[in-house]
């Protein structure tokens, strides 16, 4: 009987050592995803912020581009001695201007969203590290409980014994 309750104590160390590495495992596991997570978030942030200069440098350039394009209308006009500010010529430079603007507008809009699925992204993955860290606590909780079990019923059969 001895060697019994011997072996059943061993058992319960066993268990419980086991167990409390299990839990330290899950918890290292749930905080490492958490912070993967968060930096993840930031580089999506960073993204973000990428995404709105980027869009605000080719609003920029489109803009410039059809000032270029409204120049060269305005001189290729005036060459030929007629009122550039009236009639067809008018209406021409009109909507050259609107459809540029147009043009930069669309661009900022794109990049406005862009930037911000880049910033959903970012709280999407923060929820998943934050999720993780939970799930990790939840697991080692449990693991935690189940180890107790264990340990406890291998130390009740070594007591019997």
């Amino acid at each position: 009987m001895c060697y019994a309750a011997a072996a059943y104590w061993v058992m319960a160390a066993i268990t419980a050592v086991s167990t409390a590495a299990s839990v330290h495992n899950q918890r290292e596991q749930a905080a490492y995803e958490g912070e993967v997570a968060g930096y993840n978030a930031k580089v999506q942030d960073q993204e973000a912020q990428q995404a709105t200069e980027m869009g605000n440098i080719a609003e920029m350039e489109q803009r410039q581009k059809t000032q270029r394009i409204i120049a060269a209308q305005k001189a290729a006009m005036g060459s030929s001695g007629i009122d550039i500010g009236s009639g067809s010529f008018g209406k021409l430079l009109d909507d050259s201007y609107m459809l540029g603007e147009q043009d930069a507008r669309t661009i900022r809009d794109n990049a406005a969203k862009q930037a911000w699925g880049y910033r959903i992204g970012a709280q999407n993955t923060l929820m998943q590290g934050d999720m993780a860290r939970r799930a990790g606590s939840a697991n080692a909780a449990g693991s935690l409980l189940t180890g107790a079990g264990k340990t406890f019923g291998y130390a009740y059969q070594a007591y019997m014994n």
